[in-house]
């Protein structure tokens, strides 16, 4: 939670309390909603996600500084 909320400026917005093993939590950011999930079989291996934004280059810079880790991948 704390990368999401500290580093991605996302905030709760709601979800299970506690965060065990599976849980569901809601997050928001200028109106727009994540959903992350611990759940067996939510997903695929593998799967691709997009995040459309504008200003992205000012955004990745941003995150770098609070500590967002940069791959070559």
């Amino acid at each position: 939670m704390d990368f999401y909320t500290k580093v991605l400026d996302f905030t709760r917005a709601g979800g299970d309390d506690e965060l065990t093993d599976p849980s569901l939590v809601v997050l928001t950011r200028d109106g727009d909603r994540l959903f992350l999930s611990s759940h067996g079989g939510d997903g695929a291996f593998g799967q691709a996600v997009a995040v459309i934004t504008e200003g992205v280059d000012a955004l990745f810079e941003k995150f770098l500084t609070r500590g967002l880790k940069a791959t070559d991948a």
